[in-house]
């Protein structure tokens, strides 16, 4: 019962430090093990050839990479300050990932359609979904972090306002 107090959860635990390294960790591991082999494959000629939409994805994508990467360093470091700085960057990079990753499974796929590398069309449901998931989840964070309502959020993100 030490984790607890007042009836709410401890704002941090002893613990926390080795999740998110070992969370981030394994999400450069599934990004290594699901792109490399692919990547080397296109070098060799395996596959067709990359639309610039993938390499705009790729940057977009590995930098958002690069900045968890920060961010989970700046914390395990003591600058929460920083961290909060740096975190409004993903505030830019979230909605251009939501939008890149679906378009470039569309590219793509039109350009694999008929090949031995295609994907069948109806794959496109669980990416747009992922994306989906993924900004609503963005959401919920600014309105945690900016002590808004999580609605209010959502609506002015689906306007754009």
């Amino acid at each position: 019962m030490a984790g607890i107090i007042a009836g709410r959860f401890a704002p941090h635990a002893e613990t926390d430090r080795n999740f998110f390294l070992l969370f981030l960790a394994s999400i450069w591991g599934g990004i290594a093990a699901g792109f490399i082999p692919d990547m080397f494959e296109h070098v060799l000629g395996k596959h067709v050839p990359y639309s610039p939409i993938v390499h705009v994805h790729a940057l977009v994508y590995v930098g958002w990479l690069a900045l968890l990467t920060a961010q989970t360093g700046l914390v395990r470091g003591g600058r929460a300050d920083l961290h909060r700085r740096l975190g409004m960057a993903a505030l830019v990079m979230i909605p251009a990932m939501v939008v890149l990753g679906p378009l470039t499974y569309v590219v793509m796929g039109r350009l694999e359609f008929g090949t031995p590398d295609g994907d069948p069309p109806f794959l496109i449901l669980p990416v747009v979904l992922g994306a989906m998931a993924f900004g609503l989840f963005d959401d919920v964070i600014v309105a945690w972090v900016y002590n808004q309502p999580a609605w209010a959020v959502i609506a002015t993100h689906i306007l754009g306002h």
